[in-house]
């Protein structure tokens, strides 16, 4: 299989053994950051999925085919809108299905490759669901997030 990449000089085709691997200064500059300014983003492989929503973590992956078997290491990245606690522009929903994303440690900032410059944040969560204590930890989300005053969408990677 071979994915089509739109650049903004030419189109290419990206042949079928490659992989989608990219860095987190790739997520931040080429995907989140055109999507959020409306713009084209190299490839359909960041899919479009609400992670806040009602289906839990095993029903996203489902739907999206996340158990072929060609699908290595196990990743699935998505772009999601950002929902906002009620009342609040600060806190962010992170409700998901039965259960919720918990936030493992402070966000870590995403550099321009070789400076010092910030172009993002990146931050790992997991899921956990009291009344579903089997599924705890067995699915881990990275969130990468442009600075708060560009953000409306955010991109995430998630595995299992």
């Amino acid at each position: 299989m071979a994915v089509t990449v739109k650049n903004y000089c030419m189109n290419y085709t990206i042949p079928g053994a490659y992989k989608f691997h990219p860095t987190d200064e790739e997520l931040v500059l080429f995907y989140l950051r055109d999507k959020n300014r409306g713009g084209p983003v190299p490839s359909d492989a960041v899919k479009e999925c609400d992670l806040y929503g009602s289906k839990e973590p095993w029903e996203i992956w489902e739907m999206f085919d996340g158990g072929r078997d060609n699908v290595e290491d196990h990743e699935l990245y998505f772009f999601t809108k950002i929902k906002y606690k009620k009342n609040s522009s600060i806190r962010i929903e992170r409700r998901v299905g039965s259960g919720s994303w918990k936030s493992e440690r402070a966000a870590d900032e995403v550099h321009k490759r070789g400076t010092k410059i910030c172009i993002g944040y990146k931050k790992r969560f997991h899921y956990f669901n009291e009344n579903n204590p089997e599924q705890n930890g067995g699915w881990i989300m990275h969130e990468y997030r442009i600075n708060k005053e560009d953000e409306s969408v955010s991109v995430f990677f998630f595995f299992f």
